[in-house]
């Protein structure tokens, strides 16, 4: 069911310093050889699937191979880390969401990163963002399901990816407006989170719209 729904804004960015004319003298040409795009998420996630699709549509446009590398961990930080430090040459590029900037350095003062090491090159995807339940929790809409979550504190598990990402924002902000209770169960990413929702493991979980309604379609 869809219960709640949030904007996520997906970015795409560069190491800094790239590159230019201007410093090279001699006319810019990209790319001339195969262009990696990090995701700093799991494979099968709402990022990794943008950048996927990103990659083959750049491919065919500019005559030459991007491929995805997944690079998880950290809530993100291990893969955005990783472009930082890079060679700035702009065949290193970032997919990641926009909480990466933003939220992250706001609940860690001492990332190994920071956003002015980066340049923004295109807004990819803007996402949003539901609430599903598994079909055996007695609730077919958010008035309900928080009626039974205080009726059952705890009992009610919810996926989340970590201290600080969006989707534990999202529900713990709604605990605190509603006043009830649920059992976080932390992820790595939503591939398998969605497959816990699915098969039953947790009752609740926050995703993407697009790998949400497929699901939903298929079972209606």
């Amino acid at each position: 069911m869809r219960l709640l729904r949030v904007s996520l804004l997906i970015c795409v960015a560069i190491g800094v310093a790239l590159a230019t004319t201007a410093a090279t003298g001699v006319a810019a040409v990209w790319p001339t050889r195969p262009v990696k795009i990090v995701v700093a998420y799991p494979a099968g996630g709402t990022v990794d699937v943008v950048a996927r699709a990103l990659a083959q549509k750049l491919g065919e446009s500019l005559g030459q191979s991007f491929y995805v590398e997944n690079r998880p961990g950290g809530g993100g930080n291990t893969g955005t880390d990783y472009v930082a430090k890079s060679t700035p040459d702009g065949y290193t590029l970032l997919m990641a969401a926009d909480f990466q900037f933003t939220i992250n350095p706001a609940f860690d003062g001492n990332l190994p990163f920071q956003v002015k090491d980066f340049a923004p090159i295109s807004l990819a995807a803007d996402v949003d963002l539901v609430l599903s339940a598994h079909p055996s929790l007695a609730a077919d809409n958010l008035r309900e399901l928080v009626a039974l979550a205080k009726k059952q504190p705890g009992t009610i598990s919810y996926g989340s990816y970590g201290a600080g990402s969006t989707n534990e924002l999202v529900i713990e902000q709604l605990q605190q407006l509603r006043n009830f209770k649920l059992t976080e169960v932390p992820y790595r990413g939503s591939g398998q989170a969605l497959l816990d929702l699915i098969s039953g493991r947790i009752q609740w979980h926050r995703s993407a719209s697009q790998q949400r309604f497929p699901i939903c379609a298929a079972a209606n």
